[in-house]
């Protein structure tokens, strides 16, 4: 070892320990008490999961490892939402992980609740979801795949919240369909502006200003939303078209987990 990748001496001896000695002697000491300590939880977490009494039979503390456990989960799924907004999203919005926890338990149940098979589970699951949306390559829109078919329209007459617009309820078929999962954001709507296709908005309070690049275009008329789509159209070839009201409320009420309205 070169004497630079030495610490001073700490204690009077004749030999001064690296960095890496250091290290490697500190894993070594607290290695065999991390691994025991992860083994342990996991032999408790599977025992409490099939079989209290046994848990108890063991000397575990049956409560205080189902906290312990919630805990640990609710701060994993924690992380895991953080990254998603702050690494992807860059934004809080309405149902921005929908069916997350659910996957993770289908996918944990998948592979037998085995750790070592679960991220294959997980890539299978992915690979089935990722089949149901896709990417605008215009804008890089994330689009979903809505199935066709009937469904109720409108609200019942004697529900509480229903207005008189809403009435009557009727069926409605509609033929599948794909729909933005966002709002457009200035910075996509920049990119129409910025090929000559599409006008800037009426105001542009927050369309000019760098800090609001990821917030929903606002102050864009209807023609302007139509000619944003056409430029979309023209771009990648797709039919793009701003959404009916029959669209809309069929994407609304459809729920992806069960693929039924």
């Amino acid at each position: 070892m070169r004497p630079s990748a030495r610490w001073k001496c700490l204690l009077p001896v004749k030999r001064c320990a690296g960095l890496g000695e250091l290290a490697a002697v500190g894993l070594r000491r607290l290695g065999p008490l991390t691994e025991f300590a992860f083994v342990f939880l996991g032999f408790a977490v599977d025992l409490v999961g099939k079989s209290q009494s046994a848990a108890r039979y063991a000397g575990i503390k049956v409560k205080r490892q189902v906290m312990l456990t919630m805990a640990i989960a609710g701060a994993i799924a924690g992380l895991g939402g953080t990254f998603e907004v702050i690494g992807l999203k860059y934004r809080l919005y309405h149902l921005f992980s929908p069916g997350y926890g659910y996957d993770g338990i289908v996918a944990a149940f998948l592979a037998g609740l085995n750790p070592i098979l679960v991220p294959i589970s997980a890539l299978f699951l992915s690979a089935l979801k990722a089949g149901a949306q896709k990417r605008r390559p215009a804008d890089g829109m994330t689009v979903h795949f809505v199935p066709g078919g009937p469904f109720l329209m409108g609200s019942p007459e004697d529900a509480p919240d229903a207005l008189v617009h809403e009435w009557p309820q009727h069926r409605v078929d509609l033929a599948p369909f794909w729909l933005d999962q966002t709002e457009v954001t200035n910075a996509q709507y920049r990119l129409c502006v910025e090929a000559e296709a599409c006008q800037s908005p009426v105001a542009g309070t927050f369309f000019d200003d760098e800090a609001y690049a990821d917030h929903p275009v606002v102050y864009v008329t209807w023609d302007q939303a139509s000619t944003y789509c056409a430029w979309l159209a023209d771009e990648t070839g797709w039919p793009v078209a701003l959404p009916s009201e029959a669209q809309w409320e069929k994407a609304a009420a459809w729920d992806p987990q069960s693929w039924a309205p």
